[in-house]
């Protein structure tokens, strides 16, 4: 069985790796400190816990662990605020090397947004299928939702501005032209991004639609977007199954949400 020191080496591999390929940047010291105050005691716990660890068994928990950092909306916001602010928005949108890190951030959406709703305080876990699983802390005094695998789409400016008269029902195609037809396995969730402020859109077509095509591989979909001209409302909506629900909210103004 590993020693401590060599378990921390470990988690420090873990979190090198993780805040590049998320947030393509360095770890930075202070942070690996917080990783290592939440980490190190849990495995420990469990390496202690696992009787007859063989070094093969230990090889593979140890790889496992690979994708159980997870990150607060909070993480992720501030992770975007400082791409925009170094690079600008431009590049925080469309580069290649911020794609999972916009993922994230359509993904701190909905939990902020279920936060509102329900007051869990889940939390994102970045991987590659499905793109996102969030996951309720064990400490968390509601215990309906341990993990929910959510695949992420995101629907460019351009998608909308080459559709035809009836915007609903030609988003609702793309939608499953883009997502239905491939083999994700068992993804409970899909949550499309519409990277333009649709406030006008009707999403209650739009769900109409979706909820009319037959071989939907997902229990549930979710939308999210600006919701107003200055870009400070956020909204998710619920559009599938059944009739949309929706949560709008301003961060600026609900700093309780954040965690």
């Amino acid at each position: 069985m590993s020693t401590e020191e060599e378990i921390k080496k470990y988690i420090v591999e873990i979190a090198k790796t993780s805040y590049m390929v998320n947030f393509n940047r360095k770890v930075t010291e202070k942070e690996i400190a917080i990783i290592l105050k939440y980490l190190l005691p849990r495995m420990e716990k469990e390496l202690k816990e696992i009787k007859k660890f063989s070094d093969i068994e230990y090889k593979i928990y140890m790889k496992k662990q690979a994708n159980q950092l997870l990150f607060s909306p909070g993480n992720v916001i501030s992770e975007v605020q400082r791409v925009i602010k170094d690079f600008g928005i431009e590049k925080m949108i469309k580069a290649r090397e911020y794609k999972r890190l916009r993922e994230m951030e359509l993904a701190a959406r909905f939990c902020l947004a279920n936060r509102k709703i329900k007051g869990d305080m889940l939390m994102i876990m970045p991987q590659d299928s499905p793109d996102i699983i969030l996951v309720l802390p064990d400490d968390a005094s509601t215990k309906n939702i341990v993990a929910l695998p959510m695949e992420i789409m995101i629907v460019p400016e351009i998608v909308k501005v080459n559709m035809a008269t009836d915007l609903p029902k030609e988003l609702a195609n793309f939608i499953k032209e883009k997502k239905f037809k491939k083999a994700y396995g068992e993804i409970f969730s899909l949550l499309v991004g519409f990277d333009f402020t649709q406030e006008n859109l009707n999403f209650n077509r739009i769900s109409e639609e979706l909820n009319k095509i037959s071989n939907n591989p997902y229990q549930s979909i979710f939308a999210t977007f600006t919701s107003s001209d200055d870009g400070k409302r956020m909204s998710v909506i619920k559009l599938y199954p059944g009739v949309t629900i929706r949560k709008d909210y301003i961060l600026e103004q609900e700093q309780n949400l954040l965690y």
